[in-house]
This record gives structure tokens, C-alpha cells and sequence, in this order.
């Protein structure tokens, strides 16, 4: 168990088997049910915005600058987030309206009183996992802006998909001749 996330969760499913041992299914149910409210709410709210602007064409990117700008945004949303708050957000992380759908509908349900404690254990968890990691990640950035950042990276991507293209190309390559040398298949 690496991350505080998946310890967190990890625990809770060690306790759902005992429970569903003594207690019975439902128990495990309506755990699992949590999990998957937790993680699809993280995704509306989060993880899908997060991929519209960062991984966008090179034509309409989002500036180095501006997305470290909207890192600390993220972790300012996320950091002043209550669990049940985020139940009837109407924008994501950054300020964009939601689009309502039957999906945001059900996961933005509140849970039975009785057990929106676990919930917002659950929601709290992996919303100090969000924070930590993107603490880490971007710490240098934080920490080390200099001044004329904006006018050196204008022309900077915010993601590596054409690195992770060439090395896929690469990997590719290396496995169709596997004797050969690296010069060989560049």
C-alpha cells in the first residue's frame, strides 16, 4: 500500500470483509457503493476538467504560466472543500460550469444521515491525497518562479504526450527487432 489513499481504502476493505464476514453484504455494498460515489464525484469535479485543459491541441494550450496558476487553484479548491459541499457544486475545480447529466445527478446524491460520516471520511481522505500529491509534483514550480517565466514558456507544452509518443514509437520498434541495436531502429 503505497499512497494515504490507498491505505485508506485498503483499511476500509479489510474492515468491509470482516463486517461482511459478521455482518453480512449489505454492509460491503454500501461501501463499495461510497467508493465508487467517491472516485466518480473526483472525476466530474477534477480529474475530467483537469484533462480538458491541460491536454488540449497545441493551437488553443494553456500557458506554463497560467497552468501552474491553476495548479494552486486546485489545491485551494481542494484544500477548502467539505465533503458534503462538494455534493452540490455547479463548476469543477477551476470555476467551468458542469454539465448537468443523469451520472452528476446520481453522484451528486447525498448519502442516507446514518452513514455520511463514512463518506466524508472517504471524500476527506482523497482529497488530502489530491493535495499531497500535487505538492510534490509541483513543488519546484512552486517554489522556484522566476519573473519572466511566462514571456520562457509560452511556447512550453503543460503535458509530455509527444514524449510518451516517441518512446511508445521507440518501445515499439525495439520489440519488432529485439537484437538489434538502438541505432539500428532510430
Amino acid at each position: 500500500v503505497s499512497t494515504p489513499t490507498q491505505h485508506y481504502f485498503w483499511l476500509h476493505c479489510r474492515r468491509a470483509q470482516f463486517k461482511w464476514r459478521t455482518l453480512g453484504q449489505n454492509e460491503l455494498m454500501f461501501i463499495s457503493v461510497f467508493f465508487c460515489q467517491v472516485v466518480g464525484l473526483l472525476g466530474k469535479l477534477i480529474t475530467g476538467p483537469w484533462m480538458r485543459r491541460f491536454y488540449r491541441s497545441h493551437s488553443n494550450q494553456v500557458s506554463y504560466a497560467q497552468g501552474i496558476d491553476d495548479v494552486r487553484l486546485v489545491i485551494r479548491k481542494c484544500r477548502a472543500a467539505e465533503a458534503l459541499e462538494l455534493l452540490s457544486w455547479t463548476t469543477d475545480c477551476f470555476g467551468e460550469a458542469l454539465e448537468s447529466s443523469s451520472t452528476l445527478a446520481i453522484l451528486q446524491k447525498p448519502p442516507a444521515s446514518a452513514l455520511s460520516a463514512l463518506f466524508c471520511s472517504m471524500m476527506k481522505a482523497s482529497l488530502k491525497a489530491i493535495i499531497e500529491l500535487l505538492e510534490r509534483q509541483f513543488k519546484h514550480q512552486f517554489e522556484d518562479m522566476p519573473a519572466d517565466l511566462a514571456e520562457t514558456t509560452e511556447c512550453a507544452r503543460t503535458h509530455n504526450i509527444a514524449c510518451e509518443h516517441l518512446m511508445g514509437m521507440v518501445s515499439a520498434t525495439l520489440k519488432q527487432a529485439q537484437s538489434a541495436t538502438i541505432t539500428y531502429n532510430i
